[in-house]
C-alpha cells in the first residue's frame, strides 16, 4: 500500500471522523448553533501525482508548538476542525484515503463566487464531482490532491519518508479501519 506523509495537525484535519469531531465539541464547549467543521478533502502539493486510488495517510514526526498554531489558525480560517495541540499524534498512520483527481495549479486565485459552470469545468476528467468544499481547502497555485472515502483507523507508528512511499507489508496489515 502507498502512504503519504502529511504535516500535523492537517493530516488530523483530515481523517478526524465525525464521532471525534461531537466528542471534541462537547470538551472544547464548541457553543451550539456553531457551524459544523467542513472536513479536508484536498491536499495540496508542490508536485503532482499520476498515483489514483486507495493510500495511507501518515502524521509526519515533527510539529512545532509556532507551525501548530499557523495551520490551526489557517484550518478554522476554512471551516475545519482542528484537533487540540496535546491530542495531536506524531509518527503514526492516521486512515486510508481514495486519491480520485488532482486539481492542477492555477495562475490566480479562485473567485469569491464559485458559480456551477467552473465547478463542471473543474469535474472534467474526474470520476467524482469537485465540490465548493474541495475549492475551500485547494491551494490555487498548487496541485489539490482530490480525497474521498476517508476512513480513520487505529494508529500505527511509522517513521514516514516525502512524497509518496510503500509501507512494508507487515505495517499495511495492520491498518484496520474503523
Amino acid at each position: 500500500m502507498l502512504c503519504l506523509s502529511v504535516h500535523q495537525p492537517w493530516g488530523s484535519a483530515i481523517v478526524i471522523s465525525e464521532q471525534e469531531m461531537v466528542r471534541q465539541r462537547r470538551k472544547t464547549g464548541w457553543p451550539r448553533g456553531h457551524r459544523p467543521a467542513i472536513p479536508k478533502t484536498v491536499e495540496n502539493r508542490t508536485w503532482n501525482s499520476l498515483f489514483r486510488g486507495k493510500f495511507a495517510i501518515h502524521a509526519s514526526g515533527q510539529m512545532t508548538a509556532r507551525e501548530y498554531d499557523e495551520s490551526a489558525e489557517s484550518i478554522r480560517a476554512s471551516g475545519g476542525f482542528v484537533m487540540p495541540y496535546m491530542k495531536i499524534r506524531l509518527g503514526v498512520i492516521l486512515g486510508t484515503a481514495d486519491l480520485v483527481h488532482v486539481l492542477p495549479p492555477r495562475s490566480e486565485p479562485y473567485p469569491s463566487k464559485i458559480t456551477p459552470k467552473l465547478l463542471s469545468e473543474l469535474s472534467s476528467g474526474s470520476p467524482v464531482p469537485i465540490t465548493r468544499n474541495d475549492l475551500r481547502w485547494h491551494i490555487y497555485d498548487q496541485y489539490g490532491l482530490v480525497l474521498r472515502n476517508i476512513v480513520p483507523c487505529k494508529l500505527v507508528q511509522f517513521k514516514g519518508r516525502q512524497r509518496w512511499f510503500s509501507l512494508p507489508d507487515d505495517v499495511a496489515t495492520k491498518i484496520v479501519t474503523e
